[in-house]
Order: C-alpha cells, then sequence, then structure tokens
C-alpha cells in the first residue's frame, strides 16, 4: 500500500550549504583520474589529477569524513613554446611536475632519482590512475568556488 507523504516543508535557512573540507595536512590517496586539459583562458594546459582519500578522516569543522571523499588538482605543464614552457613560472612548473612524477614512483627527490624518471607523455598520464600518494591538503577559498581543499603537493608513500 502506498502511504501518502505528509506536506513537505523543509527550511534550509540556517542550514551550511558549504561543501565539507578536509583538516589540512597529509592524506593517503589514490590517483582516480588524470587527463591534460585546456586552461580555461585557452592559454597552456595542465594535468588535471582527481584523487579520493583512502582512510576516514576528519572535516575542519570535526567530522568524520568517509574514505572515497574526492580532492583534486591542477598541474600546469611547461610545454616548450608557450609562455609556461619558456616565461618567468616555467622553473616552478617544472619543478612541481617532477616531484609529482618523483613522488608517483614512490622516489625521494635525489639526482638520481630525478634520472630514472619516465617521459611525461599520453602513456604516462594513462598510467596515473589507481597510484597511491600522500597528499599535502590546504584549503583555500576563490570567488568561483568557495571554501574547499585542494591538493597543495605530492610525497611519495615510502
Amino acid at each position: 500500500t502506498n502511504k501518502t507523504m505528509a506536506p513537505l516543508s523543509l527550511k534550509l535557512n540556517d542550514a551550511d550549504l558549504s561543501s565539507p573540507c578536509l583538516i589540512e595536512g597529509k592524506q593517503p590517496v589514490v590517483s582516480d583520474k588524470a587527463e591534460v586539459v585546456q586552461a580555461k583562458t585557452g592559454k597552456g594546459s595542465f594535468l588535471f589529477i582527481q584523487c579520493k582519500t583512502l582512510e576516514a578522516t576528519q572535516s575542519d569543522k570535526g567530522k568524520t569524513i568517509n574514505p572515497g571523499y574526492p580532492i583534486s588538482t591542477r598541474l600546469m605543464l611547461p610545454i616548450p613554446g608557450t609562455e609556461f614552457g619558456d616565461g618567468e613560472h616555467a622553473d616552478n612548473y617544472t619543478r612541481q611536475l617532477g616531484l609529482f612524477m618523483l613522488a608517483v614512483a614512490n622516489l625521494k627527490n635525489t639526482e638520481e632519482n630525478k634520472a630514472q624518471l619516465p617521459e611525461f607523455n599520453e602513456d604516462y598520464i594513462l598510467s596515473l590512475p589507481t597510484v597511491t600518494l600522500i597528499a599535502n591538503v590546504k584549503n583555500e577559498t576563490s570567488d568561483e568556488y568557495g571554501k574547499q581543499s585542494v591538493i597543495k603537493s605530492f610525497m611519495p608513500v615510502g
């Protein structure tokens, strides 16, 4: 038998509509998705990496956040011939991408380990999902998205 539903009346004026944010710090994550995306400005491309948390953790408001919480980052690609590959910030973009690749390979940042890095190409990007990493999480506020948790950097698990 169908139960008739009581008239619905919800007041959301006092509800917290902000998205949950993780406590800042190191979080074990697994990469879920990796793709090269054109920047909205049309200038340059970045590697978009979406990860999911591997452990239950706390929100910045003290609530439990179950494993599988999505968190992402973008790494600008220092492509030669673009302002990102040749401009004043090129070294920083190269450094960020290199440190990410070392973390993916579970290697510390040494000259010896750097020499072992594979070429960053289509095949490499396709190999990224399912990699376990340690993400350094920070909470940032932007006009577009409000307050949200983002990955500032990655470290090897080992």
